[in-house]
C-alpha cells in the first residue's frame, strides 16, 4: 500500500494571525462562554463539573481587554458560524455567576463556584445540611427563623424538615412562611451560625420571595391529612392567609393534569358559561384537555363561542377560574376526584 503524504497545515482562519500568542484551553472556553448567546451558555454550563466551573471562574477573573479578532479565532475553532456583527463579551466573572445561577440555581451555583478559601453563603450551608441535624438545631428557634430556612430548601426537603416539628409550631411556621415577601438574611445567618459553630459567613442582602407560593409548594409535598391540619392551624390565626395558600396549592392550569374520568366528573358540576369565561385565558394545553372531556358537539360549540367572544376583563376570567378550582376542591373533599399535589403529590 502506498504511503500517504502528510496533509499540509491548515491555513490560518480569516482574520487570525499566524503569530498570535497561544491561548490556554481554559481561556478559550471562558472567552467562548462569555461571548455566546445566553441560552447556549447556560446549556453548556449544565454539562460541566463543579471543578470545571471553578476553573472557568478563575480564568474569567483574569480576563482583561480582549481584541474582537481573538473572539473570532476562538469561535472559529469551536466551529461556530459568525454573525456579520462583531462578537463581544457579554460580561466577565459577574456574568458567569449569573449564567451559573440560571443553570444550577443560585444556591447550588454559589456552592459550586466557591473556592475553599471563601465562606459559603448561609443558604448554601443550610441546603447542604442534614434534615435531622437541621431540625434538631432549629427546634428551640423562633418560627420566623425556621420559615426563612424553608425558603432555601427544595420543596421535598422543606416539607421533610417541617414534619420534624410538633403542632402548633408547624402551623405557625407555615403562616410565617406564607407572609414572607423577602427572605431575611439575618435569620439565615443565625441558622448557619448555629450549624457551623459561629464560623464567618457571607453577608448578603435580603431576597424577594413569594411566601404564599412557597408555603403552597411545601404543602403539596405533605400528605393530605397533615396538610389539612396545618391549614386549619393557620386558619385559626388568619382565615384569609390559609385561603390564599390553599388556592395556590391547586390552580386552574393544574386541571390539565387530571385524568379523563376526573375531568369529566368536574365538568359535570361546572356551568357552561363559567367554563367558557374561564377558558378565555387558559393555555392551549388545558383547552385541548377540556375539549377532549366534552362531547364532540359540545367541544365544537365551545370553540366557536370562544372565537366569537369579545374582549373580557381579566378579573372576570380569573374569578371564573377560581370558581372552577373551588368546585374541584369540593369534589376532592367529597372523594369524587383525587388531586394529589394539592396536599399529597400529583394527580391520579
Amino acid at each position: 500500500m502506498a504511503s500517504q503524504m502528510p496533509a499540509p497545515p491548515a491555513p490560518p482562519a480569516p482574520g487570525a494571525s499566524a503569530t498570535a500568542t497561544p491561548m490556554s484551553g481554559a481561556m478559550k472556553a471562558a472567552l467562548w462562554l462569555l461571548s455566546a448567546e445566553e441560552e447556549v451558555a447556560v446549556g453548556t454550563l449544565r454539562l460541566l463539573t463543579p471543578e470545571e466551573l471553578r476553573k472557568l471562574k478563575q480564568t474569567a477573573e483574569s480576563i482583561q481587554k480582549i481584541d474582537p479578532k481573538e473572539l473570532v479565532r476562538v469561535h472559529q475553532e469551536f466551529r461556530v458560524i459568525l454573525e456579520q456583527q462583531p462578537l463581544r463579551l457579554r460580561g466577565s466573572v459577574n456574568y458567569l455567576n449569573k449564567l451559573a445561577a440560571q443553570a444550577f440555581g443560585e444556591v447550588s451555583a454559589q456552592a459550586m463556584l466557591r473556592t475553599p478559601e471563601e465562606p459559603m453563603s448561609p443558604a448554601a450551608v443550610l441546603q447542604e445540611a442534614d434534615v435531622d441535624t437541621l431540625a434538631a438545631t432549629l427546634v428551640e428557634e423562633h418560627p420566623q427563623i425556621i420559615a426563612a430556612v424553608l425558603t432555601t430548601l427544595p420543596a421535598a426537603r422543606a416539607s421533610s424538615l417541617l414534619s420534624k416539628f410538633e403542632e402548633p409550631v408547624r402551623g405557625e411556621v407555615l403562616a410565617r412562611l406564607a407572609r414572607l415577601t423577602r427572605v431575611p438574611q439575618s435569620a439565615l445567618i443565625r441558622a448557619q451560625q448555629l450549624l457551623s459553630a459561629n464560623l464567618p459567613v457571607v453577608q448578603v442582602k435580603d431576597q424577594p420571595v413569594d411566601g404564599v407560593r412557597l408555603a403552597a409548594t411545601v404543602l403539596n409535598e405533605v400528605e393530605q391529612t397533615e396538610a389539612d391540619k396545618m391549614l386549619q392551624s393557620m386558619a385559626a390565626e388568619t382565615e384569609a392567609l390559609a385561603t390564599s395558600v390553599r388556592a395556590a396549592m391547586f390552580t386552574f392550569d393544574d386541571l390539565s393534569k387530571l385524568d379523563r374520568r376526573g375531568l369529566q366528573a368536574l365538568l359535570k358540576d361546572v356551568p357552561a358559561d363559567r367554563l367558557l369565561l374561564a377558558l378565555k385565558a387558559a393555555s392551549d394545553t388545558l383547552k385541548a384537555k377540556i375539549f377532549e372531556g366534552l362531547s364532540k358537539r359540545a367541544a365544537e360549540m365551545m370553540q366557536e363561542d370562544l372565537m366569537a367572544m369579545g374582549p373580557t376583563k381579566l378579573a372576570d376570567v380569573e374569578l371564573a377560574q377560581a370558581d372552577i378550582v373551588k368546585v374541584a376542591m369540593r369534589l376532592r373533599d367529597e372523594g369524587k376526584i383525587t388531586i394529589v399535589g394539592a396536599g399529597g403529590g400529583g394527580f391520579v
